[in-house]
């Protein structure tokens, strides 16, 4: 600042207020509705508003009457964290001195609205009697500090609140005002004069918002705040956090030169650094700030004015040291940010319509040129004069000079893979060989992290405890009545497919049934708790050759919590069940019973197998957060016998010492096979050494020991066998035929085909028709009702 004259009106109150005191305590005491001007902006740092009636103001117009005067209180709660006692006293106040209503802030806050004036000193002393302030929820400070609430206790997310909370104490205003005005301290006459360290006597030139986040949960959007830390971790431990600056989503309506901004990475800071670099960069807010203009005021502004480079050095010389480059961690799907992934030709086709010129391909990480000579000829004529005899080929000349641009977006080379005459399959694995590495911009699409969730209805809210995995039981979930599926119309069933692909592609994830999936065959479920589930299968041209294929996606008021995939023969399904790491905790065990819910009564299944990776084999996450025993407490059990005795070793050293822990060795012992559970009914153990993967080695096997290894020879061989015994003809259809082709090598192995009941031998011909029908779940249910059938099959894929 240059002159007094440049200061708004708003700074002179604060400059004049004498340690934020000016008038209120003698405007507090007079017995009126309300207080002046000046002293309503300064009840704001000490966390309340003055307001007006609404709904009174609307009846008194065009009256004498004197406004309806009433005032906010809000509570600074560091990361959204209130004990059970202090809940309920602050619920409890809203009654005796609010208007009955208890707001839930974005900022983790809590509101009473309607406190009359008379009222003031009273609330916000029994707030700070519960151990919670008002200091600071409001007014040109920095206001409360969040950070992700997902329900997860212990661990990282503990240690990052306990860094939040000294932050939020440390950049509290130093004051002697809030004690003497609400507390009944007393100022100490002709003592020292007062000292503001931190934030001077004009304070700061508006409110100032911090935020804590983690790569995987950006739950608090840490990109719009003034000064955002990114958790960077190692094995749990908390190292310190990136910091970002200059975020903010406010706009002034009509006024073009007021605008949203992203935070800039400054740099990195050490646990024990956080909260010192949290001062450095207030002071320099404080002291370079705009406090002529509060439109202009706020941190985002000064570092478009001077630029990062400039606040970098600002920084710096607050703390008398250099700051520590960020640390290289992954973060993906925020608005705003770049992603590049090597994607697959369906979901890259997908991406480049979905963003129309932000997506390109990121020659600067590609360097297969082997790849593209064994390929591009296809595309591209006489590259070959360059691929069979010349080095050092310039790529992108060609490419340019073939779709007529220096566009480096894929669109045209992925237009003319489309263009081949092969089976979208064989297009597929063509492009993939490419590896190509792609490249694009989120900015604030609906495909971010950020934007993406779904509209609802209605909104479910809590209103009791979470439910727990002990209160879950499989058992009685799987026996209620089933779930209402309803199938969704084309339109709406393609929307949910966009939903799942850009779900998974802002994490990184690319599932065959999530990129592929037939928006003819969604199934939609409301299960209550605002928890809704999709499930979808493949179309026919891109079905697995035996097993049946359901992939899904639960939704949490809209917002994505879970993938799913469900790969199964006859009444066995394979489950992989991922939930996202924002809602691990909570109810993800309610919600896991109701997916299963919603698959049994979709594919028919009686018996569940889990995926060892999602019991922690080669998955280190699932170890660290105990999956197995998650799986097991469910009334999962190992399949192996060798597994199972180890388990209930455990289970007798838990049962004599409550506080044992089961090594990460063993854990990962138990998570080298499948878990199962079987519903009533269902023959236990009947499943428990199936696998494809032996059915499609014994194949081989038997094409090697009998046809030197000539898949042409071995197929047409099992083709006609197959025709012969089923008294049909070949299918001319190619999806029909392909399916035909699979099962004959299957047939091969049944030595007892011959011998099948005609009616055996007529619902066999019809379970193969099915694989290429249109609907993949009718396919599994034929196979449910054929018995002789899955007797044959389950014993080929029970040998090794």
């Amino acid at each position: 600042m240059s002159g007094e004259q440049l200061l708004s009106g708003v700074e002179r109150i604060k400059q004049q207020s004498d340690g934020l005191r000016g008038q209120l305590a003698a405007e507090l005491a007079q017995r009126t509705t309300h207080v002046s001007d000046e002293s309503a902006q300064l009840l704001k740092f000490h966390g309340t508003y003055q307001q007006e009636d609404r709904d009174r103001r609307r009846a008194q117009r065009g009256t004498d009457a004197e406004p309806a005067h009433q005032f906010m209180v809000r509570c600074k709660i560091p990361g959204g964290v209130l004990s059970g006692p202090q809940y309920l006293v602050i619920d409890e106040l809203a009654d005796r001195y609010g208007n009955g209503t208890l707001r839930v802030t974005t900022r983790q806050g809590n509101q009473f609205h309607g406190v009359l004036k008379g009222d003031l000193k009273a609330t916000i002393r029994a707030v700070n009697d519960a151990l919670v302030t008002t200091l600071g929820a409001c007014g040109d400070v920095v206001r409360n500090v969040v950070s992700c609430p997902a329900p997860l206790s212990g661990g990282l997310r503990e240690q990052v609140l306990s860094v939040a909370r000294r932050l939020s104490d440390h950049l509290l205003p130093r004051t002697g005002a809030y004690h003497e005005i609400w507390l009944d301290g007393e100022q100490v006459a002709g003592g020292p004069p007062e000292s503001e360290p931190i934030y001077g006597t004009r304070y700061l030139p508006r409110k100032f918002k911090v935020a804590f986040a983690f790569p995987d949960d950006n739950c608090c959007d840490v990109h719009s705040n003034d000064l955002g830390f990114l958790v960077v971790q190692e094995g749990g431990q908390l190292l310190g956090c990136n910091v970002l600056v200059g975020g903010g989503m406010g706009k002034t309506h009509g006024k073009e030169d007021t605008y949203p901004r992203l935070a800039d990475m400054l740099g990195f800071a050490a646990t024990e650094q956080v909260v010192e670099v949290a001062e450095a960069v207030v002071k320099v807010q404080r002291d370079h700030g705009n406090r002529g203009d509060r439109r202009h005021a706020r941190l985002k502004y000064l570092l478009d004015k001077e630029g990062l480079d400039w606040f970098r050095k600002q920084v710096e010389r607050q703390l008398g040291r250099r700051l520590a480059p960020a640390a290289d961690i992954e973060v993906s799907g925020i608005a705003g940010t770049t992603m590049q992934d090597a994607l697959g030709f369906d979901l890259a086709r997908w991406l480049v319509k979905r963003l129309p010129g932000k997506v390109e391909i990121a020659w600067d990480d590609f360097d297969d040129e082997r790849a593209l000579g064994a390929v591009w000829p296809r595309l591209m004529p006489l590259l070959e004069e360059d691929t069979l005899a010349e080095a050092n080929i310039p790529w992108r000349k060609w490419l340019e000079s073939a779709q007529g641009n220096s566009s480096k977006s894929p669109a045209w080379l992925i237009d003319r893979f489309a263009a081949l005459p092969l089976s979208e399959a064989e297009k597929g694995r063509l492009y993939d060989s490419l590896h190509m590495p792609i490249r694009w911009r989120l900015e604030n699409s609906r495909i971010s992290r950020t934007r993406n969730s779904r509209p609802v209805a209605q909104v479910f809210y809590h209103d009791g405890p979470l439910i727990p995995r002990p209160d879950v039981s499989l058992a009685a979930e799987l026996g209620r009545r089933p779930p209402a599926l309803r199938r969704l119309s084309r339109s709406k069933g393609e929307s949910i497919m966009d939903l799942i692909r850009e779900v998974m592609l802002v994490r990184y994830r690319e599932l065959y049934g999530t990129t592929l999936g037939d928006p003819r065959s969604v199934v939609h479920a409301e299960v209550g708790r605002g928890v809704s589930i999709h499930l979808w299968n493949l179309p026919a041209e891109r079905r697995l050759p035996l097993r049946a294929y359901v992939a899904g996606l639960t939704l949490k008021n809209g917002a994505p919590i879970n993938y799913i995939e469900a790969i199964g023969l006859f009444e066995w399904i394979e489950v992989g069940f991922n939930t996202f790491y924002t809602f691990r905790g909570g109810e993800v065990a309610w919600t896991f019973a109701q997916v299963l819910r919603c698959l049994c009564h979709f594919t028919g299944a009686t018996c569940i197998s889990m995926y060892p990776y999602q019991l922690g084999h080669n998955n280190e996450e699932a170890i660290e957060s105990g999956a197995f025993w998650f799986y097991r407490k469910l009334g999962f059990r190992p399949g192996r016998a060798d597994l199972l005795r180890l388990v209930e070793r455990e289970e007798a050293r838990i049962a004599r010492n409550p506080k044992y822990r089961t090594p990460s060795r063993t854990l990962r012992r138990l998570a080298e096979g499948h878990a199962f559970y079987e519903l009533p009914g269902e023959e236990a153990g009947a499943w428990d050494r199936f696998s494809t993967r032996n059915i499609g080695l014994q194949v081989n096997r038997r094409m090697a020991a009998e046809f030197g290894g000539s898949l042409a020879h071995f197929q047409n061989a099992s083709v006609r066998s197959l025709a012969k015994v089923l008294r049909t003809r070949t299918p001319a259809d190619d999806m029909l035929r392909k399916s035909f082709e699979n099962f004959a090598l299957v047939a091969a192995l049944i030595p007892d085909l011959r011998s099948w009941s005609t009616m055996e031998k007529e619902d066999l011909l019809q379970v193969i028709r099915a694989k290429s029908g249109t609907d993949e779940m009718h396919y599994l249910h034929l196979l449910q009702a054929h018995g002789r059938l899955r007797d044959a099959m389950l014993r080929v894929g029970s040998e090794v």
